[in-house]
C-alpha cells in the first residue's frame, strides 16, 4: 500500500499560536506552494494578501471582521487573506471555477505550513466587505477564506499521532468512494 505523505498527516486546524513571528523565508515557502496549485486554463484567479501589521492585525481579527467565534484568532502573529478574481477563471454547469481553484491553492499552503512546523485553520465565516475594505481590496475580487498562519502554541504530534486523531472522525472508505458506480465498494 502506497504511504501518505507526513505533511498531509500533519495537516490540522489550529486555534493557538506562540507570540513568535513568521519568518518572511517561511512565509514565502508556504505561497510559493499555494502559488503552484492548478488553475482553469492556469488564468491564476487566486491572490493572498498576507497581514503582519499589528494595527491591521487587530483590524483583521476582531469581532466585527471574524466574529466572536473566531476571536482567538487575535493571538495569531499572521494571517492569510485569500482572495480570487471570479473574471479569471471559467464556470462549467453553474459551477464557478475560481473557487475550485482557490480550494487547490489554499491547500497546497496548509500542507506546505504544516510540512515545516507551522499551524493554519481554514475560516469561511468573516466579514468579506470589511475585511476588502481594511485591505483596500479591489471591489471586483472575492473574500474567498482567511487563514492565520502561526507556530503552534501546544506539543507538536507526530505524523502517525496526527492521522490517527483524523482518522477517527472521517467517514469511511466505503462510504467516501466508489468502483465503477455509487455505492459499489472500492
Amino acid at each position: 500500500m502506497y504511504d501518505i505523505p507526513d505533511a498531509i498527516k500533519l495537516r490540522n486546524s489550529v486555534r493557538r499560536y506562540k507570540p513568535i513571528p513568521v519568518p518572511k523565508d517561511a512565509i514565502l515557502a508556504v505561497l510559493e506552494a499555494a502559488r503552484l496549485a492548478p488553475s482553469w486554463e492556469n488564468e491564476q484567479a487566486v491572490r493572498y494578501v498576507v497581514v503582519e501589521d499589528a494595527k491591521l492585525l487587530k483590524e483583521v481579527t476582531d469581532i466585527e471582521s471574524v466574529t466572536n467565534v473566531n476571536s482567538w484568532m487575535k493571538n495569531a502573529p499572521c494571517v492569510v487573506v485569500g482572495v480570487a478574481d471570479p473574471n479569471k477563471s471559467g464556470m462549467r454547469e453553474g459551477i464557478p471555477y475560481y473557487l475550485v481553484d482557490f480550494g487547490a491553492s489554499m491547500e497546497n499552503m496548509m500542507i506546505a505550513a504544516a510540512s515545516i512546523g507551522l499551524g493554519t485553520c481554514w475560516i469561511g465565516l468573516f466579514n468579506e466587505e470589511r475585511i476588502k475594505k481594511i485591505l483596500n481590496i479591489p471591489r471586483d475580487l472575492r473574500v474567498i477564506s482567511l487563514t492565520p498562519l502561526g507556530y503552534p502554541d501546544y506539543s507538536p504530534l507526530s505524523a502517525q499521532e496526527s492521522y490517527s486523531r483524523k482518522i477517527k472522525r472521517r467517514i469511511e472508505m466505503k462510504e467516501f468512494a466508489f468502483l465503477n458506480a455509487w455505492g459499489k465498494p472500492i
